[in-house]
């Protein structure tokens, strides 16, 4: 493995809608961030992911462009931008900017412009068809809408106000990447690239992820645009396995820095109604993938380590019994913070937020609410359709930042674009901040001890231990100077284990009593560093 500066980086995602309001609109926005920049660098992180912050009707919360180059008004003004990468960069922090080039708004000047006629230059950068094939959208429903004036139809994988980019057509492409260079030359550090798999799709062969021209179309871009110009780059990939992800990150391909594998996810979603209806999670399973990752693919593959994102329930709701959100929340940070690859936090994870069971009218989200629908038509009553939509539904994770026990939760002073979450009085980052036992300084302490054993974390060996033990998540990691065990028990249950551990040699306990009498507590997680 080529050692690269970037390994060393913590990233944090940002949704901007949700992170602090200081206009008044009731949406978060970028001064918001540049007033928190002390935040980020206290708790340790060093890049900034931004969700889209680009101009947007926001039928899909910011993932419908409507124009690349223009910081939506909601958020502030391309000033405003600037001075976010000029100020993090003084704090040594980097900026990347959430890239969405699957497809646009259909608000977009190109759309626009295609809308007008078969002739028109701007026709081509999308996917007309005279006839519509089988394909349906990941939003549900049909993927072709029907253009009445020009009698066709134009492909979208998302919602039909999401219509596709055609990514054959060279000319769009080299529109893309000046943009992107835009973005670099006013000093962004990287991107994230949003369904990179569906850039090579070939509708008409019924072909949307891992279409034959994908990767061309990647080392295209490297070359053009980040690949030259010392920039990090992480690709999103629903369908990535272990092979295709070398594909996209093997430095020798010229492709991206690394790629979001979800497949520790998917594994357990139900054959046909998927996430909303998720299998019984088996941590067996879940270990086998994460640990497979840590080993066969070290010298091809940089990993990503993540629970969360903005398209995920809360992942402390998701894993971990209500009674223990605050314990479990420091066990899963702690589990794969001692593993190889970038770990990314999710804004509001290092507090110990929570899931928010919504009614459908306050449904922000248009896959929802379209979940919703399906499930009733499916045959569910409507109160377990609402019961299952709210468990995974990505409203979860969009709540508003929870700074303060205050009016707002201290996002914003007028009513936030969406409900808050009931329970910042108790879960808020001001309540935190002076607690040694919250969760956020398990975050501080967390980081720290990751970078004092730098080395050892991202280049040294990795062992799994204890692999078919039901509850016990364990692994360690060693190097010619130090060695670290890792003991976790990823259950509600008090947890019997079969080793001898000196308390003297224990460094990180997420539980305020000591370890002892071979038994770990609920969600408890121990790290031990062996004496060489």
């Amino acid at each position: 493995m080529i050692k690269k500066d970037w390994h060393k980086d913590i990233i944090y995602q940002i949704y901007p809608k949700s992170f602090l309001d200081t206009s008044g609109n009731g949406y978060g926005d970028i001064n918001g961030i540049i007033q928190k920049l002390d935040y980020f660098t206290d708790l340790g992180v060093n890049c900034l992911w931004l969700s889209p912050v680009f101009e947007s009707p926001m039928k899909d919360n910011g993932y419908d462009v409507s124009d690349y180059l223009k910081i939506d008004s909601r958020f502030g003004t391309n000033k405003d931008m600037y001075k976010l990468i000029d100020e993090a960069k003084s704090k040594g922090i980097k900026i990347m900017l959430d890239l969405v080039v699957n497809h646009t708004s259909d608000q977009h000047k190109w759309f626009q412009e295609a809308l007008k006629g078969k002739a028109n230059k701007y026709r081509d950068y999308y996917i007309w068809r005279d006839d519509k094939n089988e394909i349906e959208s990941i939003f549900l429903g049909d993927a072709w809408e029907y253009d009445e004036l020009s009698k066709q139809y134009y492909f979208h994988l998302f919602a039909k106000e999401q219509p596709d980019l055609n990514w054959e057509n060279i000319d769009m492409r080299n529109d893309i990447y000046n943009m992107m260079n835009f973005w670099i030359d006013k000093g962004v550090s990287g991107f994230r690239m949003d369904v990179i798999e569906f850039l090579g799709k070939q509708p008409d062969q019924l072909i949307t992820a891992d279409g034959p021209n994908l990767h061309n179309y990647i080392y295209e871009m490297n070359r053009s645009t980040f690949g030259i110009r010392d920039c990090i780059t992480v690709g999103e990939s629903w369908s990535a396995t272990n092979e295709t992800a070398k594909l996209y990150t093997d430095p020798s391909r010229n492709e991206l820095s690394m790629i979001f594998r979800f497949d520790h996810i998917t594994t357990f979603w139900d054959e046909k109604l998927g996430k909303w209806n998720p299998r019984k999670f088996d941590l067996v399973k879940f270990k086998e993938i994460l640990f497979d990752r840590q080993q066969k693919e070290k010298q091809k593959y940089w990993n990503t380590l993540f629970w969360g994102n903005h398209d995920l329930p809360r992942s402390s709701s998701y894993y971990i019994k209500d009674e223990y959100l605050d314990i479990g929340s420091k066990m899963m940070f702690g589990i794969t913070s001692f593993m190889s690859g970038t770990p990314f936090i999710f804004q509001g994870e290092e507090i110990g937020m929570s899931n928010l069971p919504l009614s459908p009218e306050e449904y922000k989200d248009i896959e929802a609410v379209n979940a919703l629908s399906m499930l009733q038509e499916e045959g569910y009553d409507k109160s377990l359709a609402i019961e299952m939509v709210n468990k995974i539904s990505r409203d979860n994770s969009r709540t508003p930042m929870q700074w303060a026990n205050v009016k707002n939760a201290g996002f914003s002073k007028v009513e936030p674009w969406t409900k808050i979450n009931n329970k910042f009085a108790e879960i808020n980052v001001s309540n935190q901040e002076n607690k040694q036992e919250s969760v956020l300084n398990f975050y501080k302490q967390i980081i720290k001890l990751r970078k004092e054993y730098i080395d050892l974390i991202l280049y040294g060996d990795f062992e799994p231990l204890y692999i078919n033990d039901k509850e016990l998540f364990a692994y360690k990691r060693h190097d010619d100077e130090n060695e670290i065990k890792i003991f976790a028990n990823f259950s509600p249950d008090v947890k019997k284990i079969s080793f001898d551990i000196n308390q003297d040699d224990i460094i990180i306990n997420n539980y305020k009593t000591n370890f002892f009498s071979y038994k770990l507590q609920p969600y408890q997680i121990i790290i031990v560093k062996e004496k060489t």
